[in-house]
Formats: C-alpha cells, structure tokens, sequence
C-alpha cells in the first residue's frame, strides 16, 4: 500500500515526514520555499492523515523506503520532525542507501523514555486515548509543552490537523515496530551527511536529545532556531527553510 502524499517543485528530492498526532499539512508553512530548489515529497505515514492504520505490525522506516523506491527515487534528502525524526534517523540506519541527507528537527529519539515532567504531561492524553475520549485526548494533547508557545495562528493549524486524528496509535500498542537496538543508541552508524535542528525553547528533553545526535553522528551540524518551540518548522517557517536549504545545498543534498 502506497502513503497518501503529494509531490511538489524540482530538483533533487527532499522527503518530510511528520510529528505525532500530526499529518503532512504540518509542513505547508514551508512548502513554497522548499519546492523552489527541491522535489519535496510530503507523505502520511500509517494512521495518520489519508493513510490507513496498518494491519499487522509494521516499521515506518521500512513503509517510507517502500515510497521512495515506488516514486523511482532511488536516494533522497529526508526530513522528519519529533516522531518524524526518529523515523528519519531509523531509515538512515536501516536503508542507508536511500538517505542522502539527512535533516532531525526536534527529534524523539527512539530508546529514550520520556522524562518525568513530559511524560506527567502527555500521559493524560494518552489515557483518555485508551478509554475512548479521543476529543479529550486531543485537547489534553495540545495542551502539552510541546505546543505551548506557538504563535496563534500556528496553534489554530494544529488544532486542526490534531482535530482530524484518530489516536488510533496510542489504543492499538504493538502495531508499531521501531529498530532493535534502539535508533538512540545508533546515532554512529549514520553515513549521510546530517543537520540537527531544534526550537530555542522546546522541551529540555528534545533539546538534550537534539544535542546528543549532533555529538553522536559523525559531522552532524546543530543550529538552534531562536524563538522557536518544539514546532520549529511552523513557529519560526523562515529561519528554519534557510537553514535546511543552506545545509542541502552545501551537501548536494
């Protein structure tokens, strides 16, 4: 089964995967600017968006492989946001042959649990998930740090494309398959060349995150986007598609 995506621009081509509870529209505040020197191939991964759930047990890494060999690329620049980004950084390792490029923005690293204070705020969420109060997981959702700051129209957008999830991830445990060992603990592994972004004010946790990427995959750049939360890409979309562009140019991304 074919991801729901769309395709935009020319040039050499630039996937972007999106966060948790989220689907491709996240990435429309930087569509224009992207698609002016890339192919960007924006895509919903399973459950998310216009892709089904999946029906057995499944690796994001290997559905996003799948897309890109199904579109005829054979390598591509990726870019993936928190959830996204884990996903990005275990198609580097896994399929290293398809990843140009590779762009970690606000990363949740796969293999390193919440700490105590995001995970006392995003539990509530998931619970009423699980009980079937999916129109107050969604409000307890966005009420997390993780989109606390955002500039009002930013949150307004999210409300929408978090409006339209289903939390099926969260009541459906086991249907996700993530790489053993974890993708934190693989970060050397990485050949493509990497930039590691981060909002100046996300969480503590993603930010540490974020800094152990750049320190453990050889001749990552990190660039903290100033004003930034965790949704670095839709709160600051300016500085963040000069520094992606910036970087894939230099990398023949």
């Amino acid at each position: 089964m074919t991801l729901a995506h769309d395709i935009h621009g020319n040039g050499s081509p630039l996937l972007l995967v999106h966060g948790m509870t989220l689907d491709r529209r996240m990435w429309d505040p930087n569509l224009a600017a992207l698609a002016q020197r890339h192919t960007v191939v924006r895509c919903d991964l399973r459950g998310f968006g216009a892709t089904p759930p999946p029906q057995e047990p499944r690796s994001h890494a290997d559905d996003l492989r799948e897309l890109l060999g199904e579109l005829g690329f054979e390598r591509a620049a990726v870019c993936g946001l928190s959830m996204g980004g884990g996903v990005a950084l275990e198609l580097a390792i896994a399929h290293p042959e398809v990843v140009s490029a590779l762009v970690l923005v606000d990363t949740d690293l796969p293999g390193v649990p919440l700490d105590e204070g995001l995970r006392a705020a995003v539990l509530p969420a998931m619970q009423l998930a699980r009980a079937g109060d999916i129109e107050g997981a969604r409000a307890a959702w966005l009420s997390t740090p993780l989109f606390a700051g955002s500039p009002p129209d930013v949150a307004a957008a999210l409300a929408r494309i978090v409006g339209d999830y289903s939390f099926w991830h969260p009541r459906n445990p086991g249907m996700q398959l993530w790489l053993t060992p974890p993708a934190a603990e693989r970060g050397a592994e990485v050949q493509a060349p990497a930039l590691v972004l981060w909002g100046e004010h996300d969480a503590p946790l993603v930010v540490s995150n974020s800094e152990r990427m750049v320190r453990d995959i050889a001749g990552a750049r990190g660039v903290v986007l100033e004003g930034a939360g965790h949704m670095a890409n839709m709160d600051a979309p300016a500085a963040f598609d000069a520094a992606l562009l910036e970087f894939l140019a230099e990398v023949g991304g």
